[in-house]
């Protein structure tokens, strides 16, 4: 993320936050141990969407590499203790929350150096896919699917097949050919955890429902 918010910085020996006290128990980061009071809004960078959440990142034999994608943005988030019950979800509100849009890091997980960066304008649910054949594959909320190279993660091809992707690519191979299949259609709701910016993307981009399947080049 570009932007921080929860830590003065991480520590790049460590990894670990620059206000990390191994000697004690209960960790106080930059926005203070009142943090999560009640009614108490607040800034937080990735926004409540995640920056990288369950979707599938995506390791190259090839390369040595992971390719991580992770959604880039902030909003204003505010706690309810009112809703902390059963059957109620957030626990608070979410507002605020700009463009959010996404990227693709490749990492080096002997180092954790991160070796290159693509940034993408739209956000990412759907994961990554990598193949022998140097193609790493990712597709977006707005409904385009792209193919990156590998070692450099510049745009190789892309579509937009007219309908937002949740879902992760998957390759198989029929007859010595290969292939990559996207299924189509996000679901209402994770839009909508992207706050007024997803409710505009609900608007424009139909669920769907359709699989793609795309022949890569032979080697």
């Amino acid at each position: 993320m570009s932007t921080v918010t929860w830590t003065k910085g991480i520590d790049p020996k460590t990894g670990k936050p620059v206000e990390y006290d191994a000697t004690k128990d209960f960790q106080v980061y930059a926005e203070g141990n009142e943090v999560n009071a009640d009614k108490r809004a607040r800034r937080v960078c990735p926004d409540t969407a995640g920056g990288n959440n369950y979707w599938p990142a995506t390791y190259s034999q090839k390369t040595k590499l992971i390719y991580i994608p992770g959604n880039e943005g902030c909003a204003t988030v505010t706690p309810d203790y009112t809703a902390h019950v059963s059957g109620k979800f957030a626990g608070g509100t979410t507002t605020d929350a700009g463009r959010i849009t996404s990227s693709v890091v490749a990492v080096d997980p002997a180092t954790g150096e991160v070796k290159m960066r693509k940034d993408l304008p739209y956000p990412n649910f759907a994961g990554a896919l990598s193949t022998a054949g140097g193609i790493v594959m990712t597709a977006l909320l707005d409904g385009t699917i792209v193919a990156l190279d590998d070692q450099t993660l510049e745009e190789l091809w892309s579509i937009n097949i007219g309908t937002g992707i949740d879902a992760p690519p998957m390759t198989y191979a029929v007859g010595g050919k290969q292939y990559v299949a996207v299924v189509s259609g996000r679901t209402f709701t994770i839009p909508l955890f992207l706050g007024p910016v997803g409710a505009k993307m609900v608007a424009a981009s139909p669920e769907g429902g359709t699989l793609f399947v795309f022949e890569l080049p032979t080697q």
